[in-house]
C-alpha cells in the first residue's frame, strides 16, 4: 500500500485520540528550518531534535511521546513546499518520509501508522514519480 495519497480536494479530518492530523504548510515551510519549526511544534519534538536531516529522520521512527497511533501528515500548499531550497532538500524529505513509513509497517502491529496525505498539486505527482515513490489518488479523505 503506498504511503503517499495525493487528493482531489481539501483535506478535512480532524486529529482524534488514535489519530495525530499535522498540517504542513508549504507557504510556512519554504526553507528547511522554517519545516523543521513547523513540524516540530506540530508533533510535539522533544527538546534534543537536532533540526537536520539526521535528526529528522532518528525523530520520525521514534515518536514514542505520541499517544497517537496513525499520524497524518498533510501536506498544503505543497507547490510552496521547500521552494526557497533547492530540489534535492525537497526529494530527501520526501524519500526520508516514504522510508519511515516503511519501517514502521515492519514493526509490531501495535506501533505507529505515518501516511501522508497531498492536497491538489501540480507538482506532488511529478516528484513522486521522479523519485520512485508510489501513491494513490484520492477523490475523497
Amino acid at each position: 500500500m503506498a504511503n503517499y495519497t495525493i487528493l482531489n480536494e481539501k483535506y478535512s479530518r480532524n486529529s482524534t485520540d488514535k489519530t495525530l492530523v499535522v498540517i504542513i504548510d508549504g507557504e510556512t515551510s519554504l526553507t528547511i528550518s522554517e519545516f523543521y519549526k513547523n513540524i516540530a511544534q506540530s508533533m510535539l519534538f522533544p527538546d534534543y531534535f537536532g533540526k537536520n536531516i539526521d535528526g529528522f529522520d532518528e525523530i520520525m521512527n521514534d515518536l514514542e511521546w505520541l499517544k497517537e497511533t496513525n499520524i497524518h501528515l498533510i501536506f498544503r500548499n505543497y507547490d510552496h513546499f521547500l521552494s526557497e531550497e533547492n530540489d534535492d532538500i525537497r526529494e530527501i524529505i520526501l524519500t526520508l518520509l516514504d522510508e519511515t513509513a516503511e519501517e514502521w509497517k515492519r514493526k509490531d502491529e501495535d506501533t505507529k501508522k505515518l501516511r501522508m496525505y497531498v492536497e491538489p498539486s501540480d507538482l506532488i505527482e511529478d516528484d513522486l514519480t521522479t523519485l520512485g515513490i508510489e501513491f494513490n489518488n484520492h477523490t475523497e479523505n
